[in-house]
């Protein structure tokens, strides 16, 4: 039959890989465009205006509708860690834990125009790239091995704990302080979280 159940899932499962290799063919351009962002912050706070920037800048901050050349660019980078956010994420979804998206989601809003604010940012960026990069690879192996294996949920899971592997964790958590001081400088400009409370590690 063509409508049999095997072959709506096959159908299914088909059309969600077709989209996740859309979005990670895009996620190389977009991580050579953060590379360009990230290299502008290696000097600290960002100063000037959106205009100022690079193609490459303007394209990334562009696609989260940050289209006002003259914003200042600290400006717009804190209008994409807002927008970011506010993203929808469903449990088990995306190349962030739960845990990690519900810390990002409250913090960000306070962070300003901060060092540790925009490296949490680009981390987050980078994340989301590289991960839909893997989820792609993920879902194709998948469907390699058997349609009845395909499972978005579980290959969302094996993102976050490659990106893990692979960048470090987005919010590093301790939980004690007296775990966290056992760290000494390394996490110095950086958001971490000890028992549930996320801050900036001071120098």
């Amino acid at each position: 039959m063509k409508n049999n159940p095997a072959n709506l899932v096959a159908k299914v499962a088909g059309a969600d890989y077709e989209a996740a290799r859309d979005a990670a063919s895009k996620a190389g351009q977009k991580l050579y465009q953060l590379n360009e962002m990230r290299s502008l912050f290696d000097s600290g706070v960002p100063t000037g205006t959106l205009a100022d920037q690079t193609i490459g800048i303007r394209k990334l901050l562009f696609e989260f509708g940050v289209k006002d050349t003259d914003l200042p660019i600290q400006e717009a980078i804190s209008s994409l860690g807002k927008e970011l956010a506010l993203s929808k994420h469903g449990p088990g979804m995306g190349p962030m834990t739960d845990a990690d998206f519900l810390i990002y989601q409250a913090i960000v809003p306070n962070l300003g125009n901060t060092i540790a604010g925009n490296k949490l940012i680009m981390k987050r960026l980078e994340r989301e790239y590289r991960g839909q990069q893997m989820y792609a690879q993920i879902l194709q192996q998948q469907l390699l091995s058997g349609v009845k294996n395909f499972d978005t949920g579980k290959a969302w899971r094996q993102v976050s704990a490659a990106l893990d592997n692979e960048l470090g964790p987005l919010i590093p958590k301790f939980a004690t302080q007296a775990d966290f001081q056992k760290t000494g400088n390394t996490y110095v400009g950086q958001i971490v979280s000890v028992a549930g409370q996320a801050f900036e590690v001071k120098p």
